[in-house]
C-alpha cells in the first residue's frame, strides 16, 4: 500500500539548493532530428543528460488526447494514490521478490493482452502513441532497430508504455532511479535481460498535458551506486547510501537538483537509470498527464527496445 505524505509547497524549497547547469539537456524541434540520429547513444555515452523533442505532437493533438485520457472509464485504470495510470506496469503487477511461480498464468495472459496495447492506445487516446513513438525512436537510435521486448516463452510482449495521470494537489512521483528497480524487481529483471542489457537504462515521456504550476523533473546530484535503497519503492525523500548514511532529498534540504519541466507534446528521454530524479507535486487545477516508459540496447548494441 502507499504511504501517504504532507507534501510541502514548490514555493518553499530554498533557492540555493536549484542548480540550472547541473546537467546538460539539448532542446531541439521534431524538425531536427536528423542532427542527432544516434541520440541514444549520445546519452549512453554522456555527451548530455538528456534530449527534448519539442513539438513530436501539435497542440491539436494533445488537446485531443488530453480530452480522451480524461474520459477513459475509471473501471479499467489503475489507482496511484496519488492519480492513475494504464495499462499495469511492473511494479504495479507483482511483489518486488516475486517468483511469478503462482502467478505465470496471469502474467502470460497480461503479456498477451500487451500485443494489442498499441490499438488499444489508439481507442483511448485518439492518437497511434506507438507509432508515433517508434517513428521518433527509429531517427535517434543510429540505425539500429526498434523493438518491444517480447513477453514469457516469448509470447506476447511487454507494453510499450503506460498512460500517467496525477492529480492536482496530490499527484507526485517518488524519488527512485531505473537501477534502484532493477535490485528491487530482480526476477523481472531477470526476465527481461534476455532481450536487453538494462544497465543505466534510459526513460522517456511524452508530455500531454503539463501541470499550470510544480509537476517538474526534478534530477539530484546523485548517481546510482551499488548497495543505495531506500525503505520501499513507495517511500520518498530519503535514499540510504551504502556507507551507512542517510541522504535527504526533500524539499528544503541542501542537496543541488536541477528541474526541467517540458511542455504540451514534447518528448523527453534521459539518463533515468542512474541518476536519481523525482516528478514534483502538481499543483493548479489541471492534471499533469503523460506517456511514458523505458529504453534500452539489447546486449549487442543492434536493436534498441522500449518498454514499461
Amino acid at each position: 500500500m502507499f504511504k501517504f505524505f504532507k507534501y510541502k509547497s514548490a514555493k518553499e524549497a530554498p533557492v540555493s539548493n536549484i542548480q540550472d547547469d547541473l546537467y546538460t539537456w539539448k532542446y531541439i524541434d521534431v524538425s531536427e532530428l536528423d542532427n542527432y540520429p544516434d541520440a541514444v547513444k549520445d546519452i549512453y555515452d554522456k555527451k548530455y543528460t538528456g534530449i527534448i523533442i519539442r513539438n513530436v505532437c501539435s497542440q491539436e493533438e494533445v488537446a485531443k488526447m488530453k480530452t480522451a485520457i480524461e474520459a477513459i472509464d475509471p473501471d479499467i485504470t489503475i489507482p496511484t494514490g496519488v492519480g492513475h495510470s494504464y495499462p499495469r506496469h511492473f511494479s504495479q503487477l507483482v511483489k518486488p521478490d516475486d517468483d511469478f511461480s503462482q502467478e505465470r498464468d496471469n502474467i502470460k495472459a497480461y503479456f498477451s493482452e500487451c500485443e494489442h496495447l498499441p490499438e488499444t492506445f489508439k481507442k483511448l487516446t485518439g492518437m497511434d502513441f506507438t507509432r508515433k513513438l517508434q517513428s521518433i525512436l527509429e531517427k535517434v537510435a543510429g540505425g539500429r532497430s526498434v523493438q518491444v521486448p517480447k513477453g514469457f516463452d516469448r509470447e506476447g510482449r511487454y507494453p510499450s508504455g503506460s498512460i500517467r495521470v496525477n492529480y492536482p494537489g496530490q499527484g507526485f512521483i517518488m524519488i527512485h532511479c531505473g537501477n534502484y528497480f532493477q535490485q528491487e524487481f530482480p526476477v523481472f529483471y531477470k526476465h527481461l535481460s534476455t532481450e536487453v542489457n538494462f544497465k543505466d537504462q534510459l526513460s522517456y515521456f511524452l508530455t500531454v498535458n503539463p501541470a499550470e504550476i510544480g509537476g517538474e523533473l526534478t534530477l539530484f546530484d546523485v548517481l546510482w551506486e551499488p548497495g543505495q535503497t531506500k525503505e520501499s519503492a513507495r517511500h520518498d525523500n530519503e535514499i540510504f547510501l551504502a556507507n551507512g548514511k542517510t541522504l535527504d532529498s526533500s524539499l528544503t534540504s541542501p542537496l543541488k537538483r536541477m528541474k526541467v519541466k517540458p511542455e504540451a507534446g514534447d518528448l523527453l528521454i534521459f539518463s533515468g537509470g542512474p541518476i536519481w530524479h523525482k516528478v514534483e507535486l502538481v499543483e493548479g487545477t489541471q492534471n499533469r498527464i503523460t506517456m511514458g516508459g523505458f529504453l534500452a540496447f539489447s546486449e549487442d548494441e543492434k536493436t534498441l527496445k522500449y518498454w514499461t
